[in-house]
C-alpha cells in the first residue's frame, strides 16, 4: 500500500511505496530542510496509530468515488495511505513539487 507524507511547517509533500521507505523521506527532509528529527519518528508508527480517512476522488471518465485512506497527524507531519493511481502518478511524473500538490492534498487537512 503506498504512501504519502506533508510537511506541516513547510507543506513539502514525499511519497513512498511503502511506509518505511515514506518513514525514510520525512526523516530526511527534516534533517536537511528543519535540522532536526520529526517528533513521533515515524518509523515508530505502526497501522494502529492511524484513523481512517475519507477522500473523494475522481476518475478519467469523471465520475466521483469515495477511497478509504487511513491517516496519522502529528503537529510537524501527516502521513497517509493513498491510491496506487496517485501514487503512480506521482512516482512516474516528475517529483517536483509543483506536481505533486495537486495530486496529494486531497489526502491532507488543510
Amino acid at each position: 500500500m503506498p504512501f504519502a507524507a506533508a510537511c506541516r511547517k513547510c507543506k513539502t509533500y514525499m511519497i513512498g511505496r511503502t511506509k518505511s521507505d515514506v518513514a525514510s523521506e520525512i526523516r530526511r527532509h527534516f534533517q536537511s530542510s528543519h535540522n532536526q528529527f520529526p517528533h513521533p519518528d515515524p518509523i515508530y508508527l505502526d497501522l494502529g496509530d492511524f484513523e481512517p480517512n475519507a477522500v473523494y476522488l475522481v476518475d478519467e471518465s469523471g465520475n466521483r468515488y469515495t477511497f478509504m485512506s487511513e491517516i496519522f497527524c502529528s503537529k510537524e507531519y501527516c502521513l497517509a495511505t493513498i491510491s496506487d493511481k496517485d501514487f503512480d502518478t506521482c512516482a512516474l511524473g516528475a517529483r517536483k513539487q509543483e506536481a505533486l500538490e495537486p495530486v496529494l492534498k486531497k489526502y491532507f487537512p488543510p
